[in-house]
């Protein structure tokens, strides 16, 4: 499921290990992105985690100590690393964030501004899937085609067509 490097040049995430960390920190979040696609059924290479995290205060906080025992450091479009200050919880509410950690490559998925609801409803309709010995929330599948219809790039358009035959075929996980 995972390759090698992502195309930011950050090396391949270890999600068990970024999920561990998360959970230790008490972190809520839900996984969106190529490793919700797999646990939809439908396995593809991906190089990163994708989450999004639940825009209350508290949860920022324990989110920005996760981000500190990873090494997290802000990389931008061109492979430099960016000179983010991730410690401080407001911030890492607002907008998205492509992160290389010790772990690998995280993204935080947080749109233009704090919206709990718009969590709140994601989470709502998430399914549950194990990664190891932790049990992780993954968007549910009509939320993510949502999404993957919004990003509107190649890759998503033929996450969206695939997921869709396993939908046909009842394949969801």
């Amino acid at each position: 499921m995972l390759g090698n490097a992502d195309e930011l040049g950050r090396p391949s995430a270890d999600p068990a290990r970024i999920f561990a960390t998360l959970a230790a920190h008490e972190v809520q979040y839900l996984v969106a992105g190529g490793i919700a696609v797999y646990v939809h059924g439908y396995p593809r290479n991906t190089w990163d985690v994708d989450v999004i995290p639940s825009p209350d205060a508290a949860n920022m906080r324990r989110l920005a100590s996760a981000l500190a025992e990873l090494e997290a450091q802000a990389v931008g479009a061109r492979q430099q690393k960016l000179p983010l200050d991730l410690s401080h919880p407001e911030s890492l509410a607002v907008g998205n964030y492509f992160l290389s950690t010790d772990a690998g490559a995280l993204d935080l998925l947080n749109g233009p501004r704090p919206d709990l609801r718009r969590y709140r409803a994601l989470e709502a309709n998430a399914v549950e899937a194990q990664v190891g010995e932790l049990t992780i929330r993954a968007v549910g599948k009509d939320d993510l085609i949502d999404m993957k219809r919004e990003a509107g790039r190649d890759k998503d358009l033929r996450d969206i067509a695939a997921l869709t035959e396993v939908e046909r075929h009842g394949g969801d996980r």
